[in-house]
């Protein structure tokens, strides 16, 4: 089977592949700089002031909602948009392509927190159980309830765990003695996923919308929607800062690489399937007019 890539798409395609490969290594940079400790106690400064915040009733509904970007749903909502993919515009081998992406961030993730940790004190990792929701407990109507966004079915926080946040955060962070816990959270996949996929749908819809003001629009809330969907891991203190930075750069190259194959296997329009069958017209000197040129195959 002859294979035919027209030079435009190869060159639109290497800039993402181009853009991905700099997120990647910035990503395996961060790791780097990750693993040699220097940055642990920045790290640990940082998760003490955002126990501190306030505890509201909606950090519950903030909690049920990061579930939307488990590995298996994300895998299912991935799937689907390679199967609408190769029923429009792009092969049908784009739809292994997104899954295969998708298990590529699922394996880094697995292996990070195999052999990455942060060592943290226990009254610290107490104070992050704070912004979990800990007096929503486990009734399942009341997850799903908060799944739908009604936070008034939340419990109020009590004023003791209140109070024990805001003391954590304002204790010194000491790791230099006494026991402590170890955190095997680098990189966070939910962040990873989140953005991988806000990504690649806001791709689409600027490729495929109509130029106007519909289109920025639309791009805009998923962007918007996928950033703070992926930044509730740190605001609920499922991770620390560093996790959800390393899930922004790695999420950010599996999506680049995921529109460079897109572009790479965009099905010909009608039209140009149209003007590669019918014949070029010569002029009165029989040269094929330099418009009519068509491309050469690979």
């Amino acid at each position: 089977m002859h294979r035919y890539i027209k030079w435009d798409k190869l060159a639109e395609a290497r800039k993402w592949f181009l853009l991905a490969l700099i997120f990647g290594c910035l990503f395996l940079a961060l790791t780097a700089f990750y693993a040699t400790g220097v940055i642990n106690t920045a790290t640990l400064e940082v998760e003490r002031w955002i126990i501190g915040r306030p505890l509201t009733q909606f950090d519950c509904v903030l909690v049920q909602w990061r579930n939307f970007s488990a590995a298996t749903v994300t895998l299912v909502f991935i799937a689907l948009i390679g199967i609408v993919c190769g029923l429009t515009r792009y092969r049908w081998r784009v739809l292994l392509y997104l899954v295969i992406l998708i298990l590529i961030g699922i394996a880094v993730e697995e292996v990070g927190k195999k052999f990455l940790a942060l060592s943290l004190p226990p009254i610290m990792r107490s104070g992050m159980t704070t912004l979990t929701c800990p007096q929503a407990g486990h009734s399942r109507l009341l997850q799903l309830q908060l799944g739908l966004g009604m936070w008034w079915k939340a419990p109020l926080p009590t004023l003791n765990v209140q109070d024990w946040a805001h003391t954590v955060s304002q204790m010194p962070i000491n790791t230099n003695f006494g026991r402590l816990q170890r955190s095997n959270s680098y990189p966070s996949g939910h962040v990873i996923r989140w953005w991988f996929t806000g990504l690649l749908i806001a791709w689409l819809f600027w490729k495929h919308v109509k130029p106007g003001i519909v289109r920025w629009l639309l791009v805009t809330l998923i962007l918007i929607l996928s950033f703070f969907g992926a930044s509730i891991q740190f605001y609920v203190g499922a991770h620390f800062i560093i996790d959800t930075l390393a899930g922004y750069l790695l999420g950010t190259a599996l999506a680049c690489c995921a529109i460079g194959l897109l572009i790479m296997n965009e099905k010909k329009s009608n039209k140009a399937r149209l003007r590669s069958v019918l014949p070029v017209p010569l002029t009165s000197s029989g040269d094929v007019p330099a418009s009519k040129v068509t491309e050469k195959p690979l």
